[in-house]
C-alpha cells in the first residue's frame, strides 16, 4: 500500500511540474506565433516561387515560433516573480510548484532552441550571405529581451515592442519574400488592443497622452516602412489591396466588439480587459486564415484553422487541469506585504 501511495505522489507530482512548465510558457498560446510565421511561408506571392522543402520548414518554422513565445513568456514569469507573490500566488514561481533555477533553465532552453533550429530554417534559403531566418529569430529575441527588462515599464514603448515582436516573427520563414502585410496587420493589432486592454485593466504606470502620441507615431512610421519597402520591391499593386480585404474586415469586427466592451460599464473592468487581450490572441488566427482565404489557399486555411482549434483545446485543458490550483487574487497590498518589499 505503502509503495503505490509512493507511485501516486511522484505522478502527482511530475504532472504538476509539467502542468507548471506549461503555465510558465503559455504553450496553449504559443500556436498563435506558429501560425503566424507559417501563413507568411504557405502565402502564394505572385512571381515568387513556392518554398522547395515545405514540410522540413514547416516544421522548423513551428519550432522557431513556439520556442521563442515560450522564451519571452517564462522570462517575464522570472523577471515578475517577486511582484507576482502578491497579485498572483497561484502562478507556478510564486506558488513554489517550479523554482527559479528550473524557469531559468527552461527559458534558456526555449531561446537556445529557437536560435537553432531558425540556423537549420537559413540552410533551406539559398542565394543569401547572410542566415536572413537566424537574423530575424534574434532580433525578435532581443526585442522580448528589451520588453521584459526594460519596456513593459515604460507604457506605449512596452506595447509597440510587442507589436514588432509579433511582426517580426511573422517574417521568421520567408523574410525574402518582402512581404510585410501580414505583419502590417499584426503589429497594428496587437499594439492597439494591448493598449485598450492595458488602460481597461489600470495597469501601472498609467497610459498618459504622450503615450498615446507615441504608439500613434510608431504606428504611422513603421507601418509607412513596411508599405515603403514592398512599394520598393514591386509588391504595392491590385493584388495587394485584394489581400489586405480579408484581415481588413477582421480588423473591423474585432474593434468593434472591442469598443463595445470598452465603451459599456462592465461591474469589472480588470476582467474586461483580460478577455478583450484575450481574444485578440485568438482573433490572431483570424487574420491568417482570412488571407490566405482572399488568396485562394483553402488547404492552408484549413491548417491555420487546426492550429486554432489546437489552441483553444490546449487552453481550455489547461485551465481546467489549473482549477485545483487556483487561489483568489490579492490586489490589496497589506502592511505585511509592505513590510516584505
Amino acid at each position: 500500500m505503502n509503495e503505490k501511495r509512493h507511485e501516486k505522489t511522484i505522478v502527482r507530482g511530475s504532472a504538476s511540474k509539467l502542468l507548471a512548465v506549461l503555465q510558465v510558457t503559455r504553450a496553449a498560446l504559443a500556436f498563435t506565433a506558429v501560425a503566424d510565421a507559417w501563413t507568411l511561408l504557405l502565402l502564394k506571392i505572385p512571381d515568387q516561387p513556392a518554398p522547395p522543402h515545405l514540410p522540413e520548414e514547416l516544421g522548423l518554422t513551428a519550432a522557431v515560433s513556439f520556442l521563442l513565445y515560450c522564451f519571452g513568456m517564462s522570462l517575464n514569469d522570472l523577471l515578475d516573480t517577486r511582484r507576482d507573490r502578491l497579485f498572483a500566488p497561484w502562478r507556478p514561481l510564486p506558488s513554489g510548484r517550479l523554482s527559479p533555477a528550473a524557469a531559468i533553465v527552461l527559458s534558456l532552453l526555449c531561446l537556445l532552441g529557437a536560435l537553432f533550429s531558425a540556423a537549420l530554417l537559413a540552410m533551406y534559403q539559398t542565394g543569401f550571405l547572410v542566415p536572413l531566418s537566424l537574423l530575424m529569430a534574434i532580433v525578435a529575441a532581443g526585442l522580448i529581451v528589451f520588453y521584459n527588462a526594460v519596456a513593459k515599464f515604460l507604457g506605449a514603448v512596452g506595447l509597440v515592442t510587442l507589436g514588432l515582436v509579433r511582426a517580426v516573427n511573422s517574417l521568421v520563414a520567408r523574410p525574402e519574400s518582402h512581404f510585410m502585410l501580414l505583419a502590417m496587420f499584426l503589429f497594428t493589432h496587437i499594439t492597439v488592443a494591448g493598449m485598450a486592454a492595458y488602460h481597461m485593466e489600470s495597469k501601472r504606470p498609467r497610459l498618459k497622452f504622450h503615450d498615446v502620441c507615441i504608439a500613434a507615431g510608431a504606428l504611422l512610421g513603421v507601418n509607412g516602412l513596411m508599405l515603403g519597402w514592398m512599394a520598393y520591391h514591386g509588391l504595392w499593386n491590385n493584388w495587394l489591396l485584394h489581400m489586405a480585404e480579408g484581415p481588413g474586415l477582421v480588423t473591423l469586427v474585432y474593434f468593434g466588439w472591442a469598443v463595445f466592451r470598452y465603451c459599456k460599464p462592465w461591474p469589472n473592468r480588470r476582467t474586461q480587459g483580460q478577455r478583450v487581450i484575450l481574444a485578440a490572441m485568438f482573433f490572431l488566427f483570424v487574420y491568417d486564415g482570412s488571407l490566405l482565404l482572399a488568396n485562394g489557399q483553402r488547404m492552408a486555411t484549413l491548417l491555420i484553422a487546426g492550429c486554432g482549434i489546437c489552441s483553444l483545446i490546449a487552453f481550455y485543458a489547461l485551465r481546467l487541469a489549473g482549477k485545483g490550483l487556483s487561489i483568489r487574487p490579492q490586489y490589496r497590498v497589506t502592511r505585511e506585504s509592505r513590510r516584505v518589499r
